[in-house]
C-alpha cells in the first residue's frame, strides 16, 4: 500500500435536480485510483502562456481578412441565388412558351469586383476546433501502431504526422471543461513514442480565461476553443525558445523501456466524498412509492390518449 494520504474529491454531483441535503449525510466511499495517470494539464506560467499565445497571433496575420472575405462571399452568392430563385418562381407562369427566356450568366466571384482574398501561407498549417483537433491527434496516436505479421516480426506502419505540432487549448473559456478533458490523454499516447527534439514532439498549452476571443479575433471566426499550430507552418521556428519552458506530456506505461525491470505503481486509495440518505428504508420505500406513481400516470395518460381517440373516430362527418 502507498503510504501517501488519501485524497477526498468533492467535485460537483451532475444531477439536474439536487437533493435536499436535509435528509442526507455525508459519507466517503473507498475506490482505487487508475494506475493509467498522466500529469492533467501542464503547468504553464501565465507571462509563458501570453507570449506563446502572442507568438501565434502574429504569426497568423492576414488570416482573419481571408475568413472575412469569405464569408462575405458566400454570404452574397447565397443572396443572388435566393433572389434569382424568388424571381424565377414568380415569373414562371408568364413565360410563353412559344418564346423561351435567354439563358442568364451569373457573374463570376473572381471577375466581379469583390473577390476572395489569397489565402495566407500559414492558413493550411493551422487546424482548428475541438473536433479537429482531436482526429488529428488520433492520426497521429494510429500512425505509431505496429503489425504483428505471421512471422512474429513487426511491422510499422507509415507515418504521414511526425512534424511538431504546437496546441494551444483555451481551457479558461471552455465550459463544459469536459469537453476538452481527453487532450492531455491524446498527447500524452502521441508523445509517448516520440523524441524529445524541436521537430518531433507535441506541446499543449493551456491558455487563460479571455484568450478564447483573442484567438477569434486573430482567425476571423466566430469561435476558436482550441488551435493546432503545425510544425511546417512558416515561423514556426520563433517559437523554440518559448517551448522549452513547456513540458511534454508523456504516458509512462507507453514509453518502450529497454534493459529495464518492469515497476509496479504502488496502490492508492482515494475517499470519495458523496451523500447518502439517513434513513435508508424510507428512502427505498419512498423510491418505491415515486415509480408506482409514476405508473399510475404513465397509465391513465394512455387511457386519455385512447378515449380521445376513439371520440375523434366516432363523430360524424360534415356534409359537404
Amino acid at each position: 500500500m502507498s503510504d501517501k494520504v488519501a485524497r477526498t474529491l468533492t467535485n460537483p454531483s451532475n444531477r439536474a435536480k439536487p437533493k435536499d441535503d436535509n435528509d442526507r449525510r455525508i459519507v466517503y466511499r473507498s475506490v482505487l485510483e487508475n494506475p493509467f495517470r498522466i500529469q492533467w494539464w501542464p503547468s504553464v506560467p501565465v507571462n509563458l502562456q501570453n507570449s506563446i499565445l502572442a507568438r501565434v497571433i502574429d504569426m497568423s496575420e492576414g488570416v482573419s481578412e481571408y475568413h472575412l472575405s469569405r464569408e462575405k462571399m458566400s454570404r452574397k452568392r447565397k443572396r443572388s441565388q435566393k433572389g434569382s430563385n424568388s424571381r424565377r418562381s414568380k415569373r414562371r407562369s408568364y413565360i410563353d412558351p412559344a418564346f423561351p427566356p435567354a439563358p442568364r450568366t451569373e457573374p463570376d466571384d473572381e471577375t466581379s469586383g469583390n473577390s476572395i482574398l489569397p489565402q495566407p501561407v500559414i492558413r493550411p498549417h493551422l487546424t482548428t476546433g475541438i473536433n479537429e483537433v482531436t482526429k488529428l491527434l488520433e492520426r497521429v496516436a494510429q500512425s505509431y501502431r505496429q503489425t504483428i505479421s505471421a512471422l512474429d516480426t513487426l511491422v510499422p506502419e507509415s507515418r504521414s504526422d511526425t512534424a511538431s505540432i504546437l496546441i494551444l487549448v483555451c481551457r479558461g473559456d471552455v465550459d463544459p471543461p469536459i469537453l476538452i478533458d481527453h487532450l492531455p490523454y491524446l498527447v500524452a499516447a502521441c508523445n509517448s513514442s516520440r523524441s524529445d527534439s524541436l521537430d518531433n514532439g507535441i506541446w499543449l498549452v493551456p491558455l487563460q480565461k479571455g484568450a478564447e476571443s483573442s484567438l477569434a479575433d486573430a482567425l476571423g471566426l466566430r469561435r476558436v476553443s482550441v488551435l493546432a499550430v503545425h510544425g511546417d507552418a512558416p515561423r514556426f521556428r520563433e517559437l523554440a525558445p518559448l517551448l522549452g519552458g513547456v513540458q511534454l506530456l508523456r504516458a509512462s506505461w507507453l514509453i518502450p523501456r529497454q534493459g529495464q525491470h518492469e515497476r509496479l505503481v504502488p496502490t492508492h486509495v482515494k475517499q470519495l466524498r458523496t451523500t447518502a440518505p439517513k434513513d435508508m428504508k424510507g428512502a427505498k420505500e419512498q423510491r418505491a412509492r415515486s415509480r408506482a406513481a409514476a405508473r399510475e400516470r404513465k397509465k391513465e395518460k394512455k387511457q386519455k390518449v385512447a378515449q380521445k381517440t376513439v371520440i375523434s373516430s366516432a363523430a360524424p362527418l360534415c356534409p359537404t
